[in-house]
């Protein structure tokens, strides 16, 4: 069943609410701790959003602990910005082989003994030039993609290399974010 002209403008309501709020809690925040967010405002974080930045420049711009509101902004932001989005999977993955629609792309993420793929199937679909993944305990990654083959964009992810490590859990666990820009 599909969802209803009058569900759809709840959504967008109560979306536009909720990044609003965030947005006046930021500033509030903000005000009443200027030293913990040196020169991080609304307009910062959407600036930050529509480039594809990495969270890693989120969290970077605090001394200390991130306000909640910041990273909720954040992620609404860039789920904005992003052309491809999965907030969390909706399904289980097999060993091995995970799967998870992105808006109008497919992905797969496919391991081998000692390489992973991910694959993402573009469906004529504008090629993404990024991926950010965000994890809802703060772990984040983000990196750049090739050009595309045949519509298919592949990105080689070795499991002998320490540095891709967390890439691939974050890109395994359900519960990361991902977002195409």
């Amino acid at each position: 069943m599909a969802p209803s002209n009058v569900d759809t403008q709840w959504q967008q309501a109560q979306s536009s609410f909720t990044d609003r709020q965030a947005a006046r809690n930021l500033a509030k925040e903000s005000a009443n701790e200027p030293q913990k967010s040196a020169g991080l405002s609304a307009s910062t974080l959407i600036s930050m959003a529509r480039q594809g930045g990495s969270p890693a420049q989120l969290f970077a711009a605090f001394n200390g602990p991130v306000p909640m509101n910041a990273i909720k902004l954040y992620r609404a932001l860039l789920a904005r910005t992003s052309i491809g989005t999965s907030l969390h999977a909706k399904a289980a993955s097999t060993e091995g082989q995970v799967e998870r629609e992105l808006g109008p792309y497919h992905m797969e993420v496919v391991i081998d003994h000692d390489a992973a793929f991910l694959i993402i199937d573009l469906n004529e679909n504008p090629a993404p030039r990024s991926c950010v993944l965000l994890h809802e305990d703060g772990r984040n990654k983000a990196f750049d993609f090739a050009a595309p083959v045949d519509d298919v964009l592949q990105f080689g992810i070795s499991r002998n290399n320490p540095q891709y490590e967390s890439m691939l859990e974050l890109l395994t666990d359900p519960v990361t974010s991902i977002y195409l820009q």
